[in-house]
């Protein structure tokens, strides 16, 4: 007996983008709500590595400092960029962002990788921005407070 392809759902999670990142470092009440409810429900919070270079470019140092704890906390963890996920990554970049940016930049990267770790478990993606979502096919957005 063989199974459907399709997503695996993995109980208890949801990928942040970029956007979450720097409004719980900046202390955004909608986006710690996100960290409190994992934090009560035993959910993991997933980040692709792209985004956590994408947030940390937002910050300042007080700011970064607050991330650099949040992301030591054991809630979130973040999922690195690899060779072997890059090419799986690169063909779940959105089409809008591979003509805008050529399909380079670390916009491109951070929406492919968190694509990916969306739709690779069934987890929706939390973000504060749906614009960089358009396109993303398959993709589950939660909207917190667009910007």
């Amino acid at each position: 007996m063989t199974r459907a392809q399709g997503p695996v759902r993995v109980i208890g999670g949801k990928v942040l983008d970029s956007t979450v990142l720097v409004a719980m470092a900046g202390r955004r009440l909608e986006a710690l709500l996100v960290l409190d409810y994992a934090e009560r429900t035993a959910s993991t919070l997933l980040v692709p590595a792209p985004a956590v270079v994408d947030a940390y470019l937002e910050l300042d140092s007080d700011e970064a400092a607050i991330l650099a704890e949040l992301l030591d906390s054991g809630v979130i963890v973040v999922d690195p960029l690899t060779a072997d996920n890059a090419p799986a990554v690169a063909g779940r970049i959105p089409a809008p962002l591979l003509r805008a940016h050529e399909g380079r930049g670390l916009l491109a990267l951070e929406v492919g990788h968190a694509a990916l770790l969306a739709t690779a478990r069934g987890w929706p993606v939390v973000t504060c921005s749906t614009a960089r979502w358009v396109g993303a096919e398959g993709v589950q957005v939660e909207l917190i407070n667009d910007k």
